[in-house]
């Protein structure tokens, strides 16, 4: 029993961190809409759906943990992906960025900031990633105990099956 609290620990605070810098892309991307510039469509684009994915991510966790939904749990999965992937495309994209303009202030034009300071999105990645593969990690070992993934039992069934692992080879 203990081992579950400590998952659920780790899960929480995992989540909070997932909010937090979901906070920091979300105020980031208010500053570049408020600021003089209009912030690149792409990039603005990117931050906009990695705070919409966690979001859907939250809302599908708290249904599949309320309906014990399969298909819930398949949907909180996707998000918390999708949301892994934009940020790994976000981080190439603002890395491989050629233009350089030392002299920019965040007040100014915030995405250009942190484009020209390469190693935020770096750092923001190598922070996001233990958070993510936590994340994963519990939601299948939950979804594990809920038996979703099957059983033991039922694997040793199924490879007690007269056919289980033969080749057959059938004559045409």
């Amino acid at each position: 029993m203990a081992h579950g609290k400590l998952y659920k620990t780790f899960f929480a605070l995992s989540w909070l961190a997932d909010l937090i810098l979901c906070i920091l892309v979300a105020y980031v991307l208010i500053k570049a809409y408020y600021a003089l510039n209009e912030p690149p469509f792409a990039v603005a684009c990117a931050f906009g759906i990695f705070v919409i994915l966690f979001i859907l991510f939250t809302i599908s966790f708290v249904i599949f943990l309320s309906t014990k939904r399969y298909l819930a749990l398949i949907f909180t999965i996707v998000f918390l992906i999708g949301q892994f992937l934009c940020a790994l495309i976000t981080t190439i994209t603002l890395f491989a960025d050629d233009y350089y303009e030392p002299g920019v202030r965040f007040r100014d034009n915030p995405i250009l900031w942190v484009e020209n300071r390469r190693w935020l999105p770096i750092l923001f990645s190598v922070v996001y990633l233990p958070f993510f593969l936590v994340q994963i990690f519990v939601i299948n070992r939950y979804a594990y105990r809920m038996g979703y993934a099957g059983t033991p039992e039922e694997a040793k069934e199924r490879k007690n099956t007269p056919y289980f692992n033969e080749r057959l080879v059938v004559a045409t």
